[in-house]
């Protein structure tokens, strides 16, 4: 990134510190004693170390995890305070008080605090999905019967072409009674007979 300051090696070194022993379970104020430094410099440090470079998917379960034994161990300790019977009552109230936080910190952790979407079904709602769907089919088919009207259009359309796209033949020309023709394609009549008298001589 243009205009980022340069990070030196030692800043490097002890976001490295930082963010191992985070990973440890180690409080900012222990890491503070441990480095010499304010626990509130301690927490800037790892939190920019944090937008530089995000946690991973199994990095983020490996610490769900390890939180979630941290939380068994709490409780197990705190069990033990709430039911003895040498301990007082508000120390047993405080005990009590301290399981409910690591039980609310337990359910963020495994995502039971998260709210459910509940779908509620009625007649009416079932009835018109039906319907819907009814319709949509009916769309269908009625596109499905226009495609093959065109598609048999086509076909009767083009069964009457020569391949290659010429028009029919014409016809041949009528011929007259000896099977000739005239000029420009006319029939040769044949002879008129003149009409015969009842013997059969020409006049």
């Amino acid at each position: 990134m243009a205009g980022a300051p340069k990070r030196n090696t030692e800043m490097v070194t002890l976001e490295s510190t930082i963010r191992t022993m985070r990973s440890e379970r180690c409080s900012y104020a222990q890491i503070a004693e441990f480095l010499g430094m304010p626990e509130s410099q301690v927490f800037a440090i790892y939190r920019d170390a944090l937008a530089r470079s995000p946690l991973t998917a199994v990095q983020i379960d490996e610490h769900r995890l390890e939180a979630l034994e941290t939380i068994d161990v709490a409780e197990y300790h705190l069990m033990k305070i709430a039911t003895a019977e040498k301990t007082s009552p508000r120390s047993r109230i405080e005990a009590w008080a301290a399981i409910r936080a690591w039980e609310e910190r337990r359910s963020k952790l495994i995502g039971l605090d998260a709210p459910t979407r509940h779908e509620v079904l009625t007649v009416h709602s079932i009835d018109a999905q039906i319907a819907a769907l009814e319709a949509e089919l009916d769309t269908r088919a009625r596109l499905e019967v226009v495609d093959a009207e065109l598609v048999e259009d086509a076909g009767g359309a083009g069964a009457g072409q020569q391949p290659g796209g010429d028009a029919p033949a014409a016809a041949a020309p009528a011929t007259g009674a000896d099977g000739g023709q005239g000029e420009a394609g006319l029939p040769v009549l044949p002879d008129e007979v003149p009409a015969t008298g009842g013997s059969g001589e020409r006049d």
